[in-house]
């Protein structure tokens, strides 16, 4: 995990495609109670016991997906994100080391990658 920012820092995952063909990329979005969301600000105007709306420390992942010719980038909603794995999409993959990059850049304030799986099609 980082703090978010302009992009200029990122994690990357790698696999070895050994068969060419279609792959479904997915990342991992583990959520749990501590780790989304930090509580209100003290002073922020609202007395202790009143209905206080906590804020999401995160908001959106952005990743890269490389492939023989570039790259595309992804946007996933991390507050409406299935807790586990969510289908990035569907890439062709010719035999090669194959790279997923997920930068810092977000609306949020903190960007967090799990991990990476790599499915062919059958």
């Amino acid at each position: 995990y980082t703090r978010a920012g302009t992009g200029d820092k990122s994690v990357s995952w790698f696999t070895i495609i050994k068969d060419p063909g279609y792959y479904d990329i997915f990342c991992y979005v583990g959520k749990t109670s501590g780790r989304m969301f930090r509580r209100p600000m003290p002073g922020g105007g609202q007395n202790r016991g009143e209905n206080q709306q906590e804020e999401s420390d995160y908001k959106d992942l952005h990743y890269k997906i490389y492939r023989e010719k570039g790259f595309e980038e992804i946007t996933l909603d991390y507050e409406n994100a299935e807790i586990g794995w969510n289908m990035l999409g569907r890439y062709y993959l010719k035999a090669d080391t194959a790279k997923v990059v997920l930068t810092n850049k977000s609306a949020g304030r903190i960007v967090i990658g799990d991990a990476i799986r790599w499915v062919k099609e059958k």
